[in-house]
């Protein structure tokens, strides 16, 4: 795979969405500046954060491109505002969060791996796998979530963008989906790995042997039921009674009437197509 010059075929833009988040942020341009293939920028779309996430400008002058939103989208919007202006500039585009950190040669990896995948298959994109991933040769997969994937522009104009009216949570999930079925193929890369990955803000159950997580906020429920139901009840439907059931399972081993409250809300507007931001939930991610 060595054999292509890299700086004379396609340039990576690499993008990402941040509120709050300045020294992860920070410590994610600083990562992929010492990547052995370096995106030619990193597009921050900052959700109006109240922190020192402003100043990533001024401390990476010439590899940010740093674009303020007036009021929080949520990761979902964040991501659409990021998309339908990447695809412009840039013949790839490479998605992290912002409080990701990769191995030395991943996204060389990434680049790599996907032209030679696209030799033989009509490739979407391809994705990190993580530390512990066991196997070597690249595995077909049909969605992913935002962080260390890398994907063609044109996709874009095929596909469309992501839909800002989920909020936060989901988005990533469906507009993967979306590609495949578009007739896309994604792939996990194994040699293509994360440094890191946070823990996330969900907590767990243990049920019968079995671990069920769910975010232990209002704020954060609320937005991941109600888009997991939209999305299985709409695009992966012959998985939806997974999904009904673990939702019933959590309303009966969470004690908390309002947090029930908050799963039934979410699962009837997920069901009923009731998105965008719903101002009841609209706490600071």
């Amino acid at each position: 795979m060595n054999n292509y010059n890299y700086h004379q075929l396609h340039d990576i833009l690499a993008v990402t969405v941040s509120y709050n988040n300045f020294e992860g942020l920070k410590s994610l341009c600083e990562n992929l500046l010492s990547q052995s293939l370096k995106p030619k920028k990193i597009f921050v779309v900052d959700n109006a954060s109240e922190d020192d996430t402003p100043k990533i400008k001024e401390l990476f002058p010439e590899f940010v491109i740093y674009k303020r939103l007036p009021k929080n989208l949520g990761a979902d919007g964040g991501y659409y505002y990021a998309l339908s202006f990447a695809y412009k500039i840039s013949d790839f585009i490479f998605t992290t969060d912002d409080d990701t950190l990769y191995q030395k040669d991943a996204l060389h990896e990434l680049f790599f791996g996907f032209l030679e995948l696209e030799k033989k298959f009509c490739v979407g994109a391809v994705r990190c796998a993580w530390e512990g991933f066991e196997g070597n040769e690249p595995k077909e997969v049909f969605s992913s979530v935002w962080t260390g994937v890398l994907f063609r522009s044109a996709v874009l104009k095929v596909v469309g963008f992501p839909r800002k009216d989920f909020f936060i949570y989901g988005g990533d999930d469906e507009f993967f989906t979306r590609m495949t079925k578009k007739g896309f193929k994604f792939f996990l890369i194994p040699s293509a790995k994360y440094l890191s990955r946070p823990s996330g803000h969900k907590a767990q159950y243990s049920v019968f042997g079995r671990k069920i997580s769910f975010y232990p906020d209002d704020f954060r429920l609320y937005y991941s039921i109600r888009n997991e139901t939209f999305i299985y009840s709409r695009i992966k439907r012959k998985d939806f009674l997974k999904v009904l059931r673990r939702i019933l399972i959590l309303s009966l081993i969470i004690r908390d009437k309002n947090k029930v409250k908050t799963i039934f809300e979410g699962f009837f507007d997920g069901i009923f197509g009731i998105l965008g931001e719903n101002k009841k939930y609209s706490t600071k991610r």
